[in-house]
């Protein structure tokens, strides 16, 4: 006798229905294991992803940073060079006409100036415009003088040529310059007109 004459009639019965369905079982646990083998694979790739983003962003972000201190620094050197040039510009006045306007205002009270007003603590335009202040008021030290008694219109115009002369070479901005040759032309008239009236 065979095997499966053998066999049962339920253990065959069992065969013939439970053999398809381990098959199905089976195929279906496959599919289940592929489907979750694809969302760990996509759940990698988006970490991936979004790491390699993050990394980028920290990337820029570092660059910025790298970006605006360097521009910051840039501003920095260039505010204390433009603030330097204007403290520069009025001790060369100074000191071309220190012999003139040293009793009025010596070297100490121009550094204090320089300390108390046009340090680098201050916005650079303010600098600036404090130092061209500062011309105008050492020129006017200079301003106040008048030629001693003199004895000739020929000397009053030497007198004044060499204050013009002085400013021309002076290192001073145009505009304030022509201030200063036409403050000399009217105090040039002022002393002629005097001259005129005593003779």
């Amino acid at each position: 006798m065979g095997d499966d004459e053998k066999m049962g009639f339920a253990e065959w019965l069992g065969r013939i229905i439970l053999f398809p369905l381990s098959q199905a079982d089976k195929a279906a646990a496959n599919k289940r294991n592929e489907a979750i083998k694809a969302r760990e694979q996509e759940d990698k790739q988006e970490r991936m992803r979004l790491e390699s983003a993050r990394r980028e962003e920290d990337r820029q972000r570092l660059a910025q940073q790298a970006a605006d201190k360097e521009r910051l620094e840039a501003e920095k050197t260039e505010h204390m060079a433009r603030g330097e040039k204007a403290r520069y510009r009025c001790q060369l006045l100074f000191d071309r006409l220190a012999h003139k306007i040293g009793d009025k205002f010596p070297q100490t009270k121009l550094d204090r100036y320089f300390q108390d007003y046009m340090n680098d603590s201050f916005p650079v335009e303010l600098i600036e415009r404090r130092g061209q202040e500062l011309e105008v008021m050492i020129q006017s030290f200079v301003g106040d003088q008048q030629p001693n008694k003199p004895k000739s219109r020929v000397e009053i115009k030497e007198f004044f040529d060499k204050e013009r002369a002085d400013v021309r070479k002076a290192d001073m901005a145009p505009e304030l310059q022509e201030v200063q040759l036409a403050e000399i032309n009217f105090r040039e008239d002022q002393a002629m007109m005097e001259f005129l009236d005593r003779s």
